[in-house]
């Protein structure tokens, strides 16, 4: 794994249609769907920002990071589309096609060590 510093697009999606538009992109998105009001979620939030800002190779080159707050109400119908029910849910896309899905920073780490 290469430890040196890597500079991520990280981005709150703000509504529906901003997240849609950010899928489209040819580079992966990790799309992080948490809760605002949740306090693990914030401290699982912190933890993937620490996994994440040492990747920038393999799967994870050029990776844009969108964080997804559950907690607005501009999200609801797009959750319950996604089938998102724990918190955190983290999806990879590529061109709008799920590629991953996790639903512990756990499974998110072993996939890392395995692609890396």
């Amino acid at each position: 794994m290469n430890s040196s510093p890597v500079l991520m697009q990280v981005e709150n999606a703000i509504n529906i249609e901003y997240l849609t538009e950010r899928l489209k992109e040819k580079s992966p998105v990790l799309v992080s769907f948490q809760n605002s009001t949740c306090e693990i979620c914030q401290i699982r939030a912190r933890k993937l920002t620490i996994i994440l800002s040492t990747l920038n190779e393999g799967i994870f080159k050029d990776l844009i990071l969108l964080k997804v707050d559950t907690a607005n109400s501009h999200f609801d119908h797009y959750n319950s589309d996604l089938h998102i029910s724990t918190h955190p849910t983290i999806i990879i896309f590529k061109e709008q096609k799920e590629m991953f899905r996790f639903n512990t920073i756990q499974n998110f780490e072993y996939l890392v060590q395995q692609q890396l």
